[in-house]
């Protein structure tokens, strides 16, 4: 999943999205366990640059520092841009 995650934010970034982020409610997994984003309404006319609400909702879910530190091994890059989120 954390790849997956890390995927879609890429991906975002390089579809020229202005609102790199989602809410995890808008990120469904299917049975074959792979990530489907949906409602991009304000992915171009809202400006985030970092994935504040996928945070704010892995906090809730207690799943941040795991993914923090998974971060920090996959992509040391965003790790240190992102870690103080």
């Amino acid at each position: 999943m954390m790849r997956q995650i890390l995927f879609v934010l890429k991906e975002m970034k390089r579809l020229k999205f202005t609102r790199l982020d989602a809410d995890l409610r808008h990120i469904i997994v299917t049975k074959e366990e792979e990530l489907k984003v949906i409602d991009h309404y304000s992915s171009f006319t809202r400006v985030r640059n970092k994935p504040e609400l996928i945070f704010k909702g892995l906090k809730k879910l207690g799943l941040l520092p795991m993914f923090l530190e998974e971060l920090k091994e996959m992509d040391p890059e965003s790790y240190i841009e992102w870690k103080n989120l």
